[in-house]
């Protein structure tokens, strides 16, 4: 017997397009294929309607369910991969980047890349504007042109040129400088590690994000390329929306039961024993919750030492981390970066001395060697350089519990 796979039934090919293009404004996630089908049909007014969509900050914020709409603008514009589109997903990106909507954000490197080659001059127009920039939509921005680069080999020799111009480039913030940084490391490009070496030399990169260390791994790993693929139309098959339907239904299940444990820990000795517990059981208090109550609070105040305790140990890393960057920063005004090292050297030296060697010695002579070496150009100079060394090594001092001035 031949199988006659279900006819598809399009409830929307008689609504008209007012209609048919605001339904992304009120079906929030349930959007499926069908409306995908009958937006390719309307092209020619569905681009620039969802266009006109995404150019609208309102339509972005968490006020209602409302916000779906530009979720769907981006998602179905990638599908229809119109280049007609390119500015709107730009545009969408920088929105995204101010309302932390990471669905946009996580959509667009696949949404360029859809757009093909004819995106890669405004994807690079963007990233030069704003290259000063830490955003998340610069990182979708760059990551839209390495999926390019991987799809399109005729391209990468003008991707790449531009994407090390941004890491030359003074005005380039240390995050996206460093996560390029990262990237030519990730393709191999050992032909560029003197020059990208030489930006961590002289403090030009974020260390949080990664350590020089981290790039010689890369470096020496397997040639691997930045991207970012997104299923677009996956996220409109039945399957994918009973799923999302769940986890949402789970979610909202979960939100109730932590408002009531919440209410229950804040009012802990408000709550008599014999009252009937918060939670709705019809049971007495110290029936129900209460034991639980008196264990979750002492609980979260174990917890909140164990957390406190690890900043305590983080701060210190992160200020090691910036000071450091400070210091090789003075160092290559004065093209003396190779100093830094010793100057590590010798903080490492002394962090690690016994306490008597504090107490007996001069701190600014223990270091005038090396302090003689940068060659200071007056008192301001010098302050200048004391202020950041003094933080950095308090910073490296205060990872190893030894005193610190």
């Amino acid at each position: 017997m031949h199988y006659a796979p279900p006819k598809i039934i399009n409830i929307y090919q008689d609504v008209t397009d007012e209609e048919f293009f605001n339904i992304v404004f009120s079906e929030e996630d349930r959007l499926d294929l069908v409306y995908v089908r009958e937006a390719k049909k309307r092209q020619d007014r569905t681009v620039p309607y969802f266009c006109s969509i995404l150019a609208k900050e309102e339509n972005y914020t968490w006020n209602d369910k409302r916000f779906w709409g530009v979720v769907h603008a981006v998602y179905i514009l990638g599908i229809l991969s119109d280049e007609r589109a390119i500015h709107a997903l730009i545009t969408a990106g920088k929105f995204a980047d101010t309302y932390a909507n990471e669905w946009i954000l996580d959509a667009l490197p696949e949404c360029y890349l859809r757009l093909g080659r004819k995106s890669v001059p405004e994807l690079m127009h963007h990233i030069t504007k704003c290259k000063a920039m830490s955003s998340p939509a610069i990182a979708s921005a760059a990551l839209g042109l390495w999926n390019i680069w991987y799809a399109y080999p005729d391209t990468k020799k003008k991707i790449e040129s531009f994407l090390l111009s941004i890491i030359k480039s003074p005005d380039t913030s240390l995050e996206i400088r460093t996560n390029l940084i990262a990237d030519f490391a990730k393709i191999g490009r050992k032909d560029l590690k003197p020059l990208l070496d030489g930006f961590y030399e002289r403090g030009e990169t974020d260390l949080n994000i990664f350590m020089r260390d981290d790039i010689e791994r890369l470096f020496a790993g397997e040639d691997k390329p930045t991207l970012s693929h997104y299923d677009l139309d996956e996220f409109y098959k039945p399957e994918e929306i009973a799923g999302r339907q769940q986890i949402w239904a789970e979610e909202q299940e979960k939100l109730r039961h932590e408002a009531v444990d919440e209410y229950i820990l804040q009012n802990y000795k408000t709550i008599g024993k014999q009252e009937n517990c918060p939670c709705g059981s019809g049971k007495q208090f110290e029936d129900c919750h209460l034991i639980w109550a008196e264990q979750q609070l002492q609980r979260l105040k174990e917890k909140g030492k164990v957390i406190t305790d690890a900043m305590m140990q983080e701060i210190p890393v992160v200020a090691e981390r910036l000071y450091e960057n400070e210091l090789r920063r003075f160092l290559a005004r004065k093209k003396k970066t190779r100093l830094f090292s010793e100057l590590k050297a010798k903080v490492m030296e002394l962090t690690h001395a016994p306490i008597d060697d504090f107490i007996s010695g001069s701190f600014v002579t223990y270091f005038e060697p090396i302090f003689a070496k940068i060659g200071f150009d007056g008192a301001k100079d010098y302050k200048i350089f004391m202020k950041s060394f003094m933080e950095y090594f308090n910073a490296l001092s205060r990872q190893r519990y030894t005193p610190t001035f």
